[in-house]
C-alpha cells in the first residue's frame, strides 16, 4: 500500500488534495497501525487537514475527521502536532493572508486537547507565534493597501 500511496502522491496533487485523501479513513488509520511509528507521521505529512463546513449560512474551517483521527491514535501526538502546525501556514494563496491565518488560529485548541503537557506547550507557543503574525500581515496589507489608494490621489 505504501508504495502505491507514494506513486498516487507524486500524480495527483491538485488544489491542496493528495492521492491519501482518496483512501477510506478507516484503511487509512489501519494500515498506520502496522508501523505506527513512521505511518502516522507519513500521514499526517500528506492527509487532507482541513474541511470547511457550513452554519448559519456561513463557512467555517474544521480540522478534517481524518486529521482528527491520525491525531487521536498516534502515539507520538508532539510529531503529529508539529507536522500540523507546519501545515497550517499556505503555500499559496489569494486575498488576505492573515485573513486566512486568523480563520485557522483557532484550529489549534483542537490540537492540545491532550493530557499531554508537552503538546500544550506546542500549541501554545504556536498560538502566539501565529497571533504575532497575523499582526505583521494586518499592518503589511493595511500599508499595501494605503500605498495603492495613496498613488491614484
Amino acid at each position: 500500500l505504501l508504495s502505491v500511496i507514494m506513486r498516487l502522491k507524486s500524480v495527483y496533487c491538485i488544489r491542496g488534495n493528495s492521492a491519501i485523501s482518496k483512501i477510506d479513513a478507516d484503511t487509512l488509520i489501519e494500515w498506520c497501525t502496522i508501523s505506527p511509528s513512521d505511518r502516522y507521521l507519513f500521514a499526517a505529512h500528506t492527509c487532507k487537514i482541513f474541511d470547511k463546513v457550513t452554519r448559519d449560512a456561513k463557512d467555517y474551517l474544521t480540522l478534517s475527521d481524518i486529521a482528527k483521527r491520525i491525531f487521536t491514535n498516534a502515539s507520538d501526538k508532539k510529531a503529529v502536532v508539529e507536522i500540523f502546525i507546519s501545515r497550517f501556514m499556505p503555500n499559496g494563496w489569494s486575498g488576505s493572508l492573515a485573513t486566512i491565518l486568523r480563520d485557522r488560529l483557532p484550529l489549534l485548541d483542537e490540537l492540545s486537547s491532550t493530557d499531554n503537557q508537552e503538546v500544550k506547550d506546542l500549541v501554545k507557543a504556536a498560538k502566539s507565534n501565529f497571533i504575532k503574525r497575523i499582526e505583521l500581515e494586518e499592518k503589511r496589507e493595511d500599508n499595501e493597501e494605503r500605498n495603492r489608494t495613496s498613488s491614484f490621489e
